[in-house]
């Protein structure tokens, strides 16, 4: 317990399951869990480097939960550097994850023309809305089947 909390400063020790702290509990948007599904997984460990593929997938997907946003800003050597790799690997690796669309390169420009940044949107981000989804088992399956045979 000590540990946790020099780990995470706010930590609070846990309260009787009938105690009215407890109660007051909310669901946290910003902590909701980073999911990959299964079949996404099975085409990440097809490729090559299935490692390399699955941690810059993750990595993309945990900048687009901290930044709010399926559209991510982050440059070839913030990646590199976050990951502790050389840009030629995140090149290469971004380079599959684009060929399977789990991402794509996003150019935003201004009315006239100008290029005003470029972005990574990250396809497949689970989100809360997307939950209803699963009530209908088929649908569920539908979509997961479809988006599957896309990126193959």
């Amino acid at each position: 317990m000590k540990q946790r909390k020099l780990c995470n400063p706010d930590y609070k020790e846990p309260t009787h399951k009938n105690s009215p702290e407890r109660a007051q509990i909310k669901y946290d948007i910003d902590q909701e869990p980073i999911v990959i599904s299964k079949p996404t997984s099975d085409i990440f460990l097809k490729q090559k480097h299935p490692t390399d593929v699955m941690a810059l997938y993750w990595f993309y997907y945990y900048t687009a939960k901290w930044q709010k946003t399926n559209k991510v800003y982050a440059t070839t050597s913030f990646t590199a550097k976050a990951l502790n790799w050389g840009k030629d690997r995140v090149r290469r690796t971004k380079g599959v994850l684009i060929k399977l669309r789990m991402v794509e390169d996003v150019i935003n420009k201004n009315e006239s023309g100008k290029i005003t940044g470029h972005y990574i949107k990250v396809k497949f981000i689970w989100s809360k809305e997307k939950t209803t989804l699963r009530e209908n088992h088929t649908l569920e399956r539908t979509i997961l089947w479809k988006s599957r045979r896309e990126m193959l």
